[in-house]
């Protein structure tokens, strides 16, 4: 195994408040979308009380996430959630960061043997948003400086 590929930095994602309110707010204005357009009526109100009540556990849901990052410098990322499940991927060029935000645009590895069978298999690919209250400043660097030097 290379020495850049070797699992050195270890980051805990822990529940942010960012990512609750964004999650709130995208069914909260979808919810006044919807009261402007279709009026409040008896029908509808069973409907936005419904719409309400899923902003709330979705928001609260999304609060909630918290997992941890091995990573490493050539780009590989292990993510254990909290049930232990682990998935390993690489970052792809595709990555993005802002001052809000990660987005880590990775791509599943697969570990085992029918992967080198059969190569016609579809490449898994997904996105782990990261909002910049759920890690240090430390960290957050750290995320950003891997993507750029993923860029290249």
């Amino acid at each position: 195994m290379l020495s850049s590929n070797a699992l050195k930095y270890n980051i805990a994602v822990h529940p942010s408040f960012y990512a609750g309110g964004v999650v709130f707010l995208l069914y909260f204005y979808l919810l006044l979308l919807s009261l402007l357009i279709l009026g409040l009526s008896g029908l509808m109100f069973s409907f936005f009380v419904f719409l309400s009540a899923v902003a709330l556990y979705g928001g609260k849901k999304a609060y909630g996430q918290e997992y941890d990052l091995r990573l490493s410098d050539s780009g590989l990322v292990e993510i254990v959630c909290e049930d232990n499940d682990v998935t390993i991927a690489e970052i792809s060029r595709s990555s993005f960061y802002n001052h809000f935000c990660l987005c880590l645009h990775l791509q599943k590895v697969h570990t085992d043997i029918s992967n080198l069978i059969d190569k016609k298999k579809k490449v898994e690919k997904f996105f782990v948003v990261i909002y910049r209250d759920a890690v240090s400043e430390a960290e957050y660097r750290l995320l950003a400086r891997l993507i750029n030097t993923g860029r290249y």
